[in-house]
């Protein structure tokens, strides 16, 4: 089931806007796809437009709720310190990325350190879905952007 959700990621990446980083991210509840986004920080202008904030901020008015227990964030890559910080005070149980972010990434650190760092909830890390072609994908747009 996972394989599924991120091939579609993955799919949707590849015709982003060429503007912003090509991430999407989705969140399911039970069988059903409740929110969907991709990055657009360059296109709205904010440092917040990052997938995982706006499939965040959908499936809590879809749910009328700031906590999502019951649900799965499934993302290309592995969550930064902002999006992570968002995902622990949603209460997601489950993140599925594809690849990890060693630049970038938070989740699996503060996962790792969860009690070191005050963190009274859980979040289940599932990782290692298409990684060849997110890097590959990603590696791309970072060198048409520098070009």
């Amino acid at each position: 089931m996972h394989e599924k959700y991120l091939a579609y990621l993955l799919d949707k990446a590849k015709l982003s806007s060429p503007e912003d980083v090509p991430i999407h991210a989705l969140i399911v509840s039970g069988d059903d796809v409740i929110a969907e986004s991709g990055n657009h920080r360059e296109q709205k202008k904010t440092p917040l437009g990052h997938a995982e904030i706006d499939v965040i901020m959908q499936a809590c008015q879809k749910k009328n709720s700031w906590r999502l227990l019951d649900t799965t964030l499934y993302v290309l890559i592995e969550p930064c310190l902002m999006c992570t910080g968002t995902i622990y005070a949603a209460r997601i149980p489950q993140v599925v990325f594809g690849v990890t972010n060693p630049k970038g990434g938070a989740l699996i650190h503060a996962q790792e350190n969860r009690k070191k760092l005050g963190l009274n909830h859980s979040v289940e890390l599932v990782y290692g879905y298409y990684e060849e072609e997110i890097k590959s994908m990603l590696s791309a747009f970072f060198s048409e952007k520098r070009s």
